[in-house]
């Protein structure tokens, strides 16, 4: 058993406790406000979860629906367009930032559901494999810079399931905050 101690701030209680029970199975979790009342302490105890229930409880979550992901994004036209300006930018030396690796795969992921839908063998192959190439980078991304706005659950799935779900899941988070400012 592990005792558990976080401080968040409250819109990320959720996301937090997500990802911990990917990993562990948690006793009822208390919560406070920390001493400056603008975020809050949470507490619980954990047990790691057996390898066999690991597998089920990371299938079950599979992040936000493709639709309602993708339903305030721009048209796949333009989000080529950006994406292709920004890679054309790299070549120049610029810096890739999160927004060019989260854009780039929710863009080949949108696609690749396109292709999917449409199954056309050779090419839907070939898009799912790039559209799930470019979710690992951006969860490898999101890794190592810190700068997840949800839970790391593709991070600690198993090689056989894909990072797309966690692309849906940041994209979504991004989007909202970018259309709510």
């Amino acid at each position: 058993m592990l005792e558990i101690r976080i401080i968040c701030d409250p819109p990320e209680e959720t996301g937090v406790l997500d990802a911990l029970r990917m990993v562990f199975e948690l006793d009822p979790v208390r919560r406070y406000p920390t001493r400056g009342q603008t975020r809050i302490r949470l507490y619980t105890t954990a047990a790691p979860i057996r390898e066999t229930e690991t597998a089920t409880v990371r299938r079950i979550h599979p992040g936000p629906d493709p639709q309602a992901a993708y339903t305030e994004a721009p048209s796949l036209i333009i989000e080529l367009d950006w994406v292709a300006d920004q890679a054309a930018a790299r070549a120049s030396g610029a810096h890739m930032g999160r927004e060019f690796w989260l854009r780039k795969a929710a863009l080949l992921d949108r696609i690749a559901l396109h292709g999917t839908e449409n199954y056309i063998p050779e090419v839907a192959a070939r898009t799912v494999e790039n559209a799930d190439r470019a979710a690992a980078w951006l969860a490898d991304f999101d890794h190592t810079h810190g700068t997840t706005r949800g839970p790391l659950m593709a991070l600690v799935a198993p090689e056989s399931l894909s990072y797309r779900p966690y692309v849906r899941q940041e994209y979504l988070a991004w989007n909202t905050q970018r259309t709510e400012s």
